[in-house]
């Protein structure tokens, strides 16, 4: 009987410490859930900081680029602008100086004009004082020849040939 009662003693003391590897198993294996789960919230949050962090050093970076391509856009804008206002001042200096020469030309023009008029004036009132120096205009109807030099001229006004020496502007006939 005395063996017996060892054997259950044995036993249960067995059983006692099967319980307490159980418990202590079933504490570690909890403590382990509880690490993995930790560690997954762990590795979950520095997923997600990482993730907004990386987001956010994209969008600075972003917002740079795009705050540079906009400066680059007012810049070539500007640049744009002021090669039109140059294009635009060239253009208005051209126009004015062609408006500058076409006064020019037309003035030239005029006085070249009356310059004209009044030197075939002047040869007309000479051509018909010659004529009147010359009898009458009838020297080169009656076949007198002149000599090499002097200018046979029409007088428009008188319809008559007269000669003219140039030199001298007198009639030779």
């Amino acid at each position: 009987m005395v063996v017996g009662m060892l054997v259950v003693v044995v036993a249960m003391a067995v059983v006692v410490v099967a319980l307490v590897v159980m418990l202590a198993v079933a504490v570690v294996v909890a403590v382990s859930v509880v690490l993995a789960v930790v560690m997954v919230v762990v590795v979950m949050v520095v997923a997600v900081a990482v993730v907004v962090v990386v987001a956010l050093v994209v969008m600075l970076v972003v917002a740079v680029v795009v705050a540079m391509l906009v400066v680059i856009v007012v810049v070539v804008a500007l640049a744009v602008m002021v090669a039109a206002l140059v294009v635009m001042l060239v253009v208005a200096v051209v126009v004015a100086v062609s408006v500058v020469l076409a006064v020019v030309m037309v003035v030239v023009v005029m006085v070249v004009a009356v310059a004209v008029v009044v030197v075939v004036a002047l040869v007309v009132m000479l051509v018909v004082a010659v004529g009147g120096l010359c009898g009458g205009g009838f020297c080169g109807i009656r076949g007198v020849r002149c000599k090499e030099g002097k200018l046979k001229i029409m007088d428009l006004l008188l319809c008559k040939v007269i000669y003219v020496d140039l030199c001298e502007l007198v009639c030779i006939c």
